[in-house]
């Protein structure tokens, strides 16, 4: 999913904005999820700093009112972001000389004029910057891609608990934060492509950082949904030291 953030001072126009996305998003179904629409660039500083590696998109002012303005809002966000893409949306055309000032690097410098332009290039933004996020690998966007049916659906690995081999053959079960999708495919083809899944039993491909509790005694792993996973002798060791390096890094 790519994060998408608004920073915009004047309500009416943050609002338009974010309808404007909002729409498009829809219309074209995209796999963006607009985080935040904000007139405060503290509150977007603050998100990005709690969440590293987004390589999100943000739509930014460059009069916010605020003692920080658009462009060193930019500056500070490619210090936490330095992938992240940058568009800067202003009244001031002549403060595009800022961003090479700040060697800020944006996707679009778009001038408050006519409002369907705005939102045109504001849609283009869009596009531009959810294919070149389409074009990196599922390890860097963060996803486990499953097809359902005729579609591909990419789910966000933060949210996969685990993956269990189904009642049919080639039949695979994800069980999420949320829900359970049922799709076709191999668990070993998807642990060999996602490498933030462990394979903890021949019937349990498991994201580790969503298991709650090991029990070594039973072999059993508490999911973060509450259900269970169970591990195969095997495998024992390799959990067990997974967990105890995780709960080294946590203390």
């Amino acid at each position: 999913m790519l994060p998408l953030f608004i920073v915009e001072d004047i309500d009416v126009q943050r609002k338009r904005i974010e309808e404007a996305i909002r729409d498009y998003i829809l219309i074209e179904d995209m796999e963006i999820e607009i985080v935040m629409a904000t007139p405060d660039p503290n509150e977007c500083l603050e998100y990005i700093k709690n969440n590293p590696d987004l390589k999100g998109l943000y739509f930014l002012d460059v009069d916010l009112k605020a003692e920080m303005d658009g462009i060193e809002l930019g500056r500070r966000i490619k210090e936490y972001d330095p992938n992240g893409r940058i568009v800067i949306v202003t009244t001031k055309g002549a403060m595009a000389f800022f961003t090479f000032t700040y060697r800020l690097e944006v996707l679009d410098y778009i001038v408050k004029e006519s409002v369907d332009e705005v939102i045109g290039r504001i849609r283009g933004c869009v596009k531009t910057a959810y294919d070149r996020y389409m074009k990196m690998g599922t390890k860097e966007r963060g996803v486990l891609e499953i097809k359902v049916g005729n579609r591909t659906r990419n789910v966000p690995i933060d949210e996969v608990c685990f993956i269990e081999t189904g009642e049919q053959e080639h039949r695979l079960l994800l069980h999420t934060l949320n829900g359970k999708v049922d799709f076709r495919g191999y668990i070993k083809e998807i642990a060999a492509n996602n490498p933030a899944l462990i394979r903890v039993h021949r019937a349990y491909l498991v994201n580790l950082n969503n298991a709650k509790h090991y029990d070594e005694k039973n072999r059993r792993l508490e999911m973060e949904n509450g259900e269970i996973c169970y591990v195969s002798v095997r495998k024992m060791n390799e959990v067990k030291k997974a967990f105890e390096k995780r709960e080294s890094a946590e203390w």
